[in-house]
């Protein structure tokens, strides 16, 4: 659902603009440039904490995945995975419970720290690459769960690159300090979305 012209839409009395991570690539304009097909699913509050629930939706999103495949509209070689923090935890534990699936994982201020086996299993998405976006003042998800999991996944012999916005450049993109702010600095997306960069370096990869 989207605000008409000159409106403001909210999702699950969220304001719409927070949810750009899931939809921005698939607006007109950057179909343009690359065409893709962009699921984004969602999970109940009461069951976003179990690791069961979260790998039940993996698995549908596989499935959605194959008919596709089938039907000739995916490239079995280019499925990527991104979200921001339980979105970015997820995108990650997608990677690692089918990593024979997924080509890329772009994860911002992903929220491992929350996943019972995440932090553990990096070593299974080792040859996946990883881009791991965070600022440096993210008051719910702290930049030092990004750091450790770089440096977790670096030795596993992972391909892994970690951007941490300054304070400056996060206000710079409209971002207000303080976690009960609606853009808070936990929202990287105001400041990694505007940034084509991103968006070059996950759909370069192919799967190997």
């Amino acid at each position: 659902r989207k605000a008409a012209p000159g409106q403001r839409g909210f999702l699950f009395g969220i304001p719409w603009e927070i949810y750009r991570t899931a939809v921005d690539w698939a607006e007109p304009e950057h179909q343009a440039v690359r065409p893709c097909t962009v699921i984004a699913p969602t999970i109940d509050d009461t069951l976003y904490f179990s690791d069961n629930a979260r790998s039940k939706i993996f698995n549908q999103v596989l499935e959605w995945i194959d008919e596709m495949i089938a039907a000739g509209t995916a490239d079995p070689d280019r499925i990527y995975c991104m979200g921001n923090s339980f979105g970015g935890m997820s995108s990650i534990e997608m990677a690692e419970q089918h990593p024979d699936r997924i080509a890329a994982v772009l994860a911002l201020c992903p929220a491992l720290n929350y996943s019972r086996t995440g932090l553990a299993a990096l070593s299974q998405m080792a040859g996946i690459p990883l881009y791991i976006v965070q600022a440096e003042n993210d008051e719910t998800i702290p930049v030092s769960v990004g750091k450790q999991i770089a440096e977790l996944f670096e030795k596993a012999g992972g391909d892994v690159t970690l951007r941490v916005f300054t304070d400056e450049e996060m206000e710079a993109v409209g971002a207000v300090h303080g976690q009960e702010q609606t853009y808070s600095f936990h929202h990287v997306e105001l400041a990694l979305l505007e940034n084509e960069d991103y968006a070059e370096w996950l759909f370069s990869h192919v799967r190997k």
